[in-house]
């Protein structure tokens, strides 16, 4: 009983993460050394030299929200690369955030309104808008089937403090009314949904292997029983 419910735990975990997740990139290089970080969210690196003095440096950060019919992602990437300091070498940092996901509304395929807003550097779609160079607007959407969503910035530093770039990026969705919101919700990768499957039907068999277990280590042996249910 404690397996089963630790697979269940573990598959039960797994579900917040069955969508791609915000994916933040930095490197930073200074002669033949470079170094590199990607994770969920932030990243940065740093390269020093014999002294106190920084060298290169790079930050980047991204965050996520759907909330409702309302999705933002917003971004900042910056680095600074001290040539004063690097000794004749090579020095360079940079760096990137990215968003891709796969979203869905409820109900039957059918017109509906978004409202978008694009601000800063960066590159970003939603099912095939191209939200390059529009600060603001609104759309026809067709709603209740799948879209992607992607949203990318890139930035480099060469010489000295990089001004750093700010993007960010959102948008609702209605009815075609433009007043009724429509929820939005993320459409889990394959992989991941396969995963949490696979681990659920492995609850499913242990639980059906083992069922008998616990009524078999109930049973207790009774002195005299089968004599007296002889002479009944």
């Amino acid at each position: 009983m404690k397996r089963f419910l630790l697979l269940l735990v573990v598959a039960i975990a797994a579900l917040p993460a069955l969508h791609a997740t915000p994916i933040a990139f930095a490197s930073c290089t200074l002669g033949d050394t470079t170094q590199e970080e990607t994770a969920t969210g932030f990243a940065s690196c740093s390269l020093f030299g014999e002294g106190p003095n920084l060298l290169v440096f790079f930050r980047s950060s991204i965050d996520e929200s759907i909330f409702a019919n309302a999705l933002s992602v917003s971004a900042e990437i910056g680095g600074v690369v001290n040539n004063n300091n690097l000794g004749g070498l090579f020095g360079r940092s940079r760096g990137s955030a990215t968003d891709n996901l796969t979203l869905v509304t409820p109900g039957p395929r059918r017109s509906g309104i978004i409202h978008f807003s694009h601000g800063g550097f960066g590159i970003s779609s939603i099912d095939g808008i191209d939200l390059v160079g529009q600060e603001a607007g609104s759309a026809s959407f067709e709603l209740g089937a799948p879209f992607e969503f992607s949203f990318q910035v890139d930035w480099a530093c060469f010489d000295h403090v990089c001004p750093g770039a700010a993007s960010g990026v959102s948008f609702e969705l209605f009815e075609a009314d433009g007043v009724t919101p429509v929820l939005i919700s993320t459409v889990p990768e394959p992989a991941s949904c396969g995963l949490v499957l696979f681990g659920l039907g492995l609850c499913g068999w242990f639980r059906v292997r083992h069922g008998g277990s616990g009524t078999q280590s109930d049973a207790r042996y009774v002195p005299g029983a089968e004599q007296i249910e002889t002479e009944g």
